[in-house]
């Protein structure tokens, strides 16, 4: 702790040219602290490599898609000390990094150094009580930026802080090197966004977070619905690493419940 606060965006794509040029736009326009913009492609052939050559954005690159776990190519690349793990499928709202800048100065106001802070996320559609649902297009063809910015701005926070750890998150980067970052065991990364945070638990983070007001945008999973029907959802690789189900993990851990230092004993029995 003391050092300046910088941000490093990193993410995976595959075949999400038009969600990602969204993204990137949204950081360029809504982006006021130092960051950094980092993608790992994995295997597209719709262009993104070419695009990211073009605006000369630091990338990696698989032949194949290894999926969303393929983010470490992109972390080991970040240069700054908090970590950004975003999906291609969402949108930077004004004042996305200077709410998490807030956060972590309060965390380490209290002398907290290991934290994972989650963005809450405004959708188009669904029914998630954890977000705020305005439909401002469901897909890159129909979005309309315009109608979701006033929106933003006549919004109040609807929900209190509560334990979350939903994407995206960010983490200091030496947090992200303590538990060694994401498992690439799990197909196409499916599951290891309760992974990450249970890695993080073990590795003695009890700190975590989904701020009251939405500052992303997403699109409902777009980039992980065009994976293989058959894959699989990454339950039993879950339990079997951890001894422990991801409902019961999240039962523990009081997910959407008001925000509070999380128990010591979640791998314990009830």
């Amino acid at each position: 702790m003391g050092q300046k606060i910088m941000f490093s965006v990193c993410l995976c794509s595959w075949d999400d040219l038009n969600y990602l040029k969204l993204l990137y736009s949204s950081f360029k326009k809504y982006t006021k602290l130092p960051c950094e913009f980092i993608v790992h492609d994995n295997g597209s052939e719709d262009g993104t490599e070419k695009w990211l050559q073009e605006k000369q954005i630091v990338y990696s690159r698989s032949e194949e898609n290894l999926g969303v776990s393929a983010v470490n190519f992109a972390v080991e690349k970040a240069k700054y000390n908090f970590i950004v793990d975003i999906n291609a499928d969402m949108f930077f709202l004004p004042g996305w990094d200077i709410a998490l800048l807030k956060q972590i100065k309060k965390f380490e106001s209290q002398n907290i150094d290991k934290f994972i802070i989650s963005s809450r996320l405004i959708e188009p559609i669904g029914n998630n009580p954890e977000y705020q649902i305005f439909n401002c297009g469901s897909d890159w063809e129909s979005f309309d930026e315009d109608k979701l910015l006033n929106y933003y701005f006549k919004i109040k926070a609807n929900h209190e802080e509560s334990i979350q750890y939903s994407h995206p998150i960010c983490l200091s980067r030496k947090l992200w090197n303590d538990f060694g970052g994401a498992d690439t065991g799990y197909q196409y990364g499916i599951a290891t966004d309760h992974d990450i945070p249970i890695s993080a638990y073990e590795a003695g983070c009890r700190h975590f977070i989904e701020l009251a007001k939405p500052t992303i945008f997403h699109f409902s999973c777009k980039t992980v619905s065009k994976l293989p029907l058959n894959r699989l959802d990454g339950q039993k690789r879950f339990y079997d690493k951890w001894g422990i189900t991801i409902e019961q993990f999240r039962h523990k851990m009081k997910i959407g419940q008001k925000y509070e230092k999380v128990s010591d004993n979640v791998f314990e029995g009830e």
